[in-house]
């Protein structure tokens, strides 16, 4: 690990702002070209689960220490406060990882593509599924292709519990993402925070087709007026704006003409004879 990865909240792209359309509210990122990204990042996802209080804690405890005991065991060596901005913590998170896996492929075809470090080819699910089960996770990935995000769903053989780790990448980045539920209380059973099933799928944030979008544009524009007619909208509410000024300024000058009137009579009542009174009366 040669940086701590950068730990962000605000969108700055279009692939971002997708993500957060999703419901993720942050994310860890980090260079994909940097030894043992991948690991890390997973690592780092399961360290976040194994601090929560679910119902499967003690199961994933159990599981974590028989199958991943290097990752666990320096879970245990760097507890100081500040270990999530501790380079060195980081740089161990993914060579732990590696190591536990290391074991479990031993003497297996996919055991050089672990221990290099690098993410495994996406079209080798049985790899991806055995890490999972490894992980007692359940990973969705999500990627552009061809300009668009699109998602894949890894997990264990069986229904066994898992945990769901969600990550990403873009144009030379990995994501670690983290879901906005996790900032609104305790985890219950289901997305984002564990399955007992992790064969299912249920409740999964998966993005947008081309031609979900496609029909949202069309009905977009359908709401929209022509834009002919937008012009005259405005033109008449610009117009409307000048006569009502110019009803309140002829307002304004009848009040005043008639103020006028007002004190001019008075003022000559005053001044007639007081002869003219009792004629009149």
């Amino acid at each position: 690990m040669e940086e701590v990865p950068l730990y962000e909240r605000e969108p700055r792209s279009a692939f971002q702002q997708e993500l957060v359309n999703l419901g993720y509210s942050a994310w860890y990122r980090v260079p994909s070209t940097q030894p043992n990204a991948f690991y890390t990042l997973i690592g780092t996802g399961l360290l976040f689960h194994y601090f929560q209080n679910y119902p499967i804690t003690e199961y994933l405890q159990k599981h974590y220490r028989s199958t991943l005991p290097d990752l666990m065991d320096l879970n245990q060596r760097l507890q100081h406060q500040d270990r999530w901005a501790d380079l060195q913590f980081w740089s161990q998170i993914g060579p732990a990882l590696i190591s536990d896996f290391n074991r479990k492929f031993q003497g297996k075809p996919s055991a050089p593509t672990v221990r290099s470090g690098r993410m495994p080819d996406k079209a080798t699910s049985t790899l991806f599924e055995s890490l999972m089960t490894a992980c007692a996770g359940l990973l969705v990935w999500y990627e552009l292709v061809d300009g668009q995000i699109a998602s894949r769903v890894w997990s264990g053989t069986g229904r066994s519990a898992a945990v769901y780790l969600c990550g990403a990448e873009e144009e030379g980045w990995y994501y670690l993402l983290v879901h906005s539920a996790f900032e609104q209380g305790p985890g219950k059973e289901g997305f984002p925070y564990f399955t007992t099933n992790s064969s299912s799928r249920d409740g999964l944030p998966m993005p947008r087709q081309p031609q979900e979008m496609a029909v949202e544009s069309v009905r977009q524009e359908e709401c929209q007026p022509p834009s002919g007619m937008l012009d005259f909208i405005r033109t008449i509410n610009q117009q409307m704006a000048t006569i009502e000024r110019k009803c309140d300024t002829l307002a304004s000058r009848l009040d005043s003409l008639e103020r006028v009137f007002g004190e001019k009579l008075d003022e000559i009542l005053k001044n007639l004879p007081s002869s003219h009174y009792s004629l009149q009366s």
